[in-house]
């Protein structure tokens, strides 16, 4: 697959796999486009990957926020040719310990950030 001039929306992207997916990407001038709430890190991540690099601060449990990231796009003509979702948080629990299945409430947190 060329990647060559295609945009990539990568939420979770100003670190860990996000920001590692995103740089490959680059490497192969792709255009990336950021989702993260961390704006510090996108916005080193975007000095660091310069004009195929565009971030959005904001949370993708938002829809507003999701929203007027994709008007911002539409609005720049700027056609997506996919989604790579790195967002949230990986559990450093097992699902089922010594005292039984971890609480419900855990799951949520995960799955919500």
């Amino acid at each position: 697959m060329k990647f060559e001039n295609k945009s990539f929306i990568i939420s979770g992207g100003a670190s860990g796999l996000g920001l590692a997916t995103a740089q490959a990407l680059v490497k192969s001038n792709a255009h990336v486009i950021l989702l993260d709430l961390n704006a510090p890190a996108l916005e080193t991540a975007q000095s660091e990957m310069g004009d195929l690099c565009k971030v959005f601060a904001v949370d993708i449990t938002d829809a507003a926020s999701i929203e007027r990231v994709f008007t911002d796009l539409e609005q720049n003509n700027e056609l997506v040719y996919g989604l790579i979702n790195c967002a949230g948080i990986g559990p450093a629990k097992r699902t089922v310990g010594k005292n039984g299945p971890v609480e419900i409430e855990f799951f949520k947190k995960v799955y919500a950030s």
